[in-house]
């Protein structure tokens, strides 16, 4: 399976919980542009957090 294909899986997956994320936001109050920058920080930390430790699962327990 391509990379582009995985990708269009796991889009299609996840999709409609961020949704459901951004309206549970907006109910509580905020804005759509201030989820989506949430999301945006988020999704950098984990970014550098998958570069700081590739497979966190092979960690020894605490």
């Amino acid at each position: 399976m391509s990379t582009n294909h995985r990708i269009i899986k796991v889009l299609d997956l996840i999709e409609e919980d961020i949704i459901g994320i951004m309206a549970t936001a907006n109910a509580a109050g905020y804005s759509s542009e201030e989820v989506l920058t949430a999301l945006e920080l988020i999704v950098k930390n984990a970014r550098i957090a998958l570069e700081e430790d590739p497979d966190p699962a092979d960690d020894p327990p605490n």
